[in-house]
């Protein structure tokens, strides 16, 4: 994760927000997973991937 990215999350739950992260297998996973937070009026959906090792 960037350093800039790294902040403005800081930033956010220093203000009382919360930061959830889910891990999913598949895109058809991640598909649902954004669905169920925009559902419940979720606010600065983003997904990312992780570094192959």
């Amino acid at each position: 994760m960037p350093e800039f990215e790294a902040k403005r999350y800081d930033a956010k739950i220093r203000e009382g927000n919360i930061l959830i992260s889910v891990h999913t297998e598949d895109s058809k996973q991640r598909d649902a997973a954004k669905e169920i937070f925009k559902r419940h009026n979720a606010e600065d959906i983003s997904t990312g991937s992780e570094a192959s090792v």
